[in-house]
């Protein structure tokens, strides 16, 4: 499974050159070329990864996991990160494919397409492990993926963006970070959907609130909650927002790593409230 997966992986990485328009005729830039080398070499650097953190000696026969949704170990935090995770590829192979001058329609084919092939070799390789497969992971990725569609087709949803922050939690940090891995930790998890202010005030008042400036709704687990203490218990917020994708530049280069960087949530002030406790002002992660 794990070669077969590659050679998949592979094989639609060296195609993306043939989703350029049939009318374009055009040699590959050196940009294009740089894209399409990194996309295969970050496909396979992501597969090695996945198999050392979750499928390494864990092989079962097939099996379905059902894990309860938003009430399920992590409270939905996962769900959350697999939107997210597809949502950002989306935007990601968008943007790097734009800077790279891939016509329109080859970027909307690799950034529905790939994300959706990772999510489910991710879901298949789970299934032959101890994880199981989850219908619920492929529906949170597949979400993911139609929200960033939906934004490109239509600009005004731009104004509504996922972002993530994330800061390790007390029992790793305490352990040396030993067998730490990202998705072992969704207590540091925060997953944030940020309302560009600005840009939704009418046109007469947006003067009076600065472009830089979002405002954004947070959702986690309490950090402070043990590893394995029981019940965990849900953590919201409300907090400012930074908004990168304001700053102005004609670079491309440049405004691409903006645009990519603006997927996550920086540390600003808020209001925060731990499920069965009062909110209180916090700066938050």
């Amino acid at each position: 499974m794990k070669n077969r997966t590659l050679i998949l992986f592979l094989f639609f990485i060296t195609s993306i050159a043939n989703a350029q328009d049939s009318s374009s005729q055009n040699r590959l830039n050196t940009k294009q070329k740089l894209v399409i080398g990194g996309l295969a070499i970050q496909q396979v650097a992501s597969f090695a990864v996945q198999y050392k953190w979750w499928w390494k000696d864990d092989y079962h026969s097939f099996q379905f996991e059902p894990d309860g949704f938003i009430n399920n170990y992590a409270l939905g935090v996962d769900k959350a990160g697999h939107f997210f995770t597809s949502y950002m590829y989306f935007h990601s192979l968008n943007e790097i494919m734009k800077w790279a001058e891939f016509t329109p329609k080859a970027r909307r084919i690799t950034s529905v397409v790939l994300p959706m092939a990772w999510a489910i070799s991710i879901e298949i390789g789970d299934g032959f492990s101890s994880y199981g497969y989850s219908w619920e992971d492929l529906i949170s990725n597949t979400m993911g993926v139609g929200f960033g569609l939906v934004q490109e087709r239509y600009p005004y949803m731009r104004n509504f963006k996922f972002k993530m922050s994330y800061y390790p939690t007390a029992f790793y940090r305490d352990n040396g970070f030993k067998d730490w891995s990202l998705t072992s930790d969704y207590r540091g998890h925060c997953y944030w959907l940020s309302f560009d202010i600005h840009n939704l005030l009418p046109q007469k008042a947006q003067r009076y609130w600065p472009e830089f400036l979002n405002m954004a709704l947070g959702y986690g687990i309490d950090p402070k909650t043990t590893r394995d203490q029981q019940p965990r218990l849900r953590d919201f917020g409300i907090a400012f927002d930074w908004n990168l994708s304001s700053i102005k530049t004609k670079n491309k280069s440049v405004y691409a790593v903006k645009e990519l960087v603006d997927y996550f949530h920086y540390p600003a002030p808020g209001i925060g409230k731990v499920q069965g406790e009062r909110g209180r002002f916090i700066f938050f992660r």
